[in-house]
């Protein structure tokens, strides 16, 4: 799902689509892939500073390649545990202590 959401990944290799709403507008619900919305929504609305300040932001490197990527800030239990129930890794942004960090910030 990580994959999908930052770059559309399923959707452009098994499809050729950019957004998973471009290939059903109507039974679409929820967010566009970050993918999409960085490129049709944010960079055509945002004014010309703030598109030069975000050009180069991604969630995503290559899917390719171990470590370089985000997926770990999306993780809601410790994967290697197999255990579902278990609490998130540190990393994660479901984290306790990371969430009440955000908060603080706010």
């Amino acid at each position: 799902m990580y994959w999908q959401w930052a770059n559309a990944y399923i959707t452009q290799t098994t499809n050729f689509a950019v957004t998973m709403a471009e290939l059903q507008p109507c039974n679409y619900l929820g967010y566009y892939e970050m993918s999409y919305w960085h490129t049709a929504y944010f960079n055509t609305i945002a004014n010309g500073d703030n598109q030069g300040a975000f050009a180069t932001v991604n969630l995503f490197v290559d899917d390719t390649i171990q470590g370089v990527n985000f997926e770990h800030l999306f993780l809601t239990y410790d994967i290697y545990s197999n255990n579902p129930t278990s609490a998130p890794p540190s990393n994660s942004l479901f984290d306790l202590n990371n969430f009440k960090t955000l908060l603080s910030l706010g």
